[in-house]
C-alpha cells in the first residue's frame, strides 16, 4: 500500500520543480523578447537594412499596426513606401495595404521585392518599420518560452496546491484522531474515579 505522505511528498516536490523551471522560462523569454528586433517587442527599435529575396513577399509592420497608423493621423490605406540599395535612390516601392478590417496586429502592408540584396524600407510619416519575415530577420523563440512556462506554471501550480491541501487534510485527520481518543479515554478515567469513590463510602 503506498504510503499517503510519501505521494504527497512527490507530488509536492514535482510541483515545485514544474514552478521554479516555469519561473526560470518565463525569465528566458523576458530576456528573449526584449533583444528582439521584431515589430511586436516591446521596446524593439527596426534594423536600418533588411535582407530580401526580389520576387518573394514580405510584410511591413510597426507596433500596433494599422491602429497606430490611424493615430499617426495617417490613411491606412494611401501608405506610400521606398525601397533603396544602400548607395542608391530610393525609389517607389508597390506595395499591398492592410484592409480596414484586418486581423493584423502590426502588420501595415506586404510588398514583392523587387531586388535582391540589402535594402532599406522607409514608408512615409510611419518609419521606423519592421520587415518581419526579412530573410536576416532572427528566428522567434520567445513564444516557445513563453508557451512551455505557461504549461509548467498551469501544471506546477495546481500539484503544489493539491499537494498542499493533502498534507493539512492529513493533519487534521491526525488531530481528531488524537482528540478522538483524548475524549474516548474521558469516561473511563472519570468512571474509575467515581468506582473507587464508592468502594471507600461503602468501606465506611
Amino acid at each position: 500500500m503506498t504510503d499517503p505522505r510519501s505521494a504527497t511528498s512527490r507530488k509536492a516536490f514535482a510541483g515545485v520543480v514544474l514552478l521554479v523551471l516555469g519561473l526560470g522560462l518565463w525569465a528566458v523569454y523576458r530576456l528573449t523578447i526584449s533583444s528582439a528586433r521584431h515589430s511586436y517587442a516591446p521596446g524593439a527599435i527596426a534594423p536600418t537594412y533588411v535582407t530580401v529575396t526580389a520576387a518573394e513577399t514580405y510584410s511591413i509592420a510597426i507596433p500596433n499596426g494599422v491602429q497606430a497608423e490611424r493615430d499617426l493621423g495617417l490613411n491606412p490605406r494611401a501608405l506610400r513606401c521606398t525601397i533603396n540599395i544602400p548607395g542608391q535612390q530610393p525609389i517607389q516601392l508597390k506595395i499591398t495595404p492592410e484592409p480596414a478590417g484586418t486581423k493584423a496586429i502590426n502588420q501595415i502592408a506586404t510588398f514583392v521585392a523587387p531586388v535582391s540584396g540589402q535594402v532599406h524600407i522607409d514608408c512615409a510619416g510611419a518609419s521606423p518599420v519592421f520587415v518581419d519575415n526579412a530573410d536576416d530577420a532572427a528566428p522567434d523563440r520567445s513564444g516557445l518560452f513563453l508557451v512551455l512556462a505557461t504549461i509548467m506554471l498551469a501544471i506546477g501550480g495546481p500539484l503544489t496546491l493539491s499537494a498542499w491541501r493533502g498534507r493539512s487534510a492529513r493533519r487534521a485527520a491526525q488531530d481528531d484522531e488524537v482528540q478522538g481518543l483524548v475524549d474516548g479515554a474521558d469516561p473511563v478515567v472519570e468512571h474509575s474515579e467515581v468506582s473507587g469513590a464508592d468502594r471507600l463510602d461503602g468501606g465506611a
